[in-house]
């Protein structure tokens, strides 16, 4: 395994978006690469970008949606700021996008 190119996540936990790259100078999604293994994304992108267009070709629901995970993009995967490399400097983005858990907590604060 090459620095960058990790283990592929399960395929029934990934989501698939091919996204061209336009001449245009935003994509328009927001990266946040807090983490070391993934990006994370903070909101659904913009219909009249690059990623809301891939995301408008795809089944519903199946596109990027607030609070998923970038796991891999062009097969580089495990390295958040490789894959926002790899994201700056191709036209074509093969996403591979996992979901969260959300966990439901509840506390009883009355004793």
């Amino acid at each position: 395994v090459g620095i960058g190119k990790g283990a592929p996540p399960p395929e029934g936990d990934v989501v698939s978006l091919v996204v061209a790259i336009s001449d245009s100078q935003e994509v328009g999604q927001l990266f946040d690469s807090c983490g070391t293994t993934s990006i994370h994304i903070p909101r659904k992108p913009r219909e009249d970008s690059d990623f809301g267009r891939a995301n408008a070709l795809t089944s519903q629901g199946r596109g990027l949606q607030e609070g998923d995970y970038i796991v891999s993009i062009n097969g580089v995967a495990g390295d958040a700021s490789q894959m926002i490399q790899e994201a700056l400097s191709r036209d074509q983005l093969d996403v591979h996008v996992s979901r969260p858990f959300l966990f439901k907590i509840l506390a009883d604060k009355t004793e």
